[in-house]
């Protein structure tokens, strides 16, 4: 899908609203991983936090410390 816009604000500024209505498939730029806290053979699994919703396109990311998840990240030559 191709998306346009006037300017490079406006572009950034349409991104913010519809991020939640879109699947993510970006896990690094959705969750900060604070730790690993298990591995195994088929892959490894982080403590992580979702990063709050930014207001504006240039607000930095800031992690959600108190909703911790538990991510596994498998290598996908383990999937069969």
């Amino acid at each position: 899908m191709t998306f346009r816009s006037r300017s490079e604000d406006d572009y950034n500024m349409w991104l913010l609203a519809l991020r939640p209505f879109v699947i993510n498939t970006d896990i690094w730029s959705t969750y900060f991983f604070s730790k690993l806290i298990g591995q195994g053979s088929f892959g490894k699994v982080f403590l992580a936090s979702r990063f709050h919703q930014r207001t504006s396109p240039t607000e930095e990311p800031e992690p959600d410390m108190n909703q911790k998840v538990a991510i596994k990240i498998m290598e996908k030559s383990n999937i069969v």
